[in-house]
C-alpha cells in the first residue's frame, strides 16, 4: 500500500514500473 501511495506521486511510466516491480 505504502508503494502504491508513492507511485501515485511520480509520473505514469514510473508508476507502471513500480506496479510491475511490486506484482512480480
Amino acid at each position: 500500500m505504502i508503494g502504491e501511495e508513492c507511485i501515485t506521486s511520480v509520473p505514469p511510466q514510473i508508476k507502471v514500473d513500480s506496479k510491475s516491480d511490486a506484482q512480480n
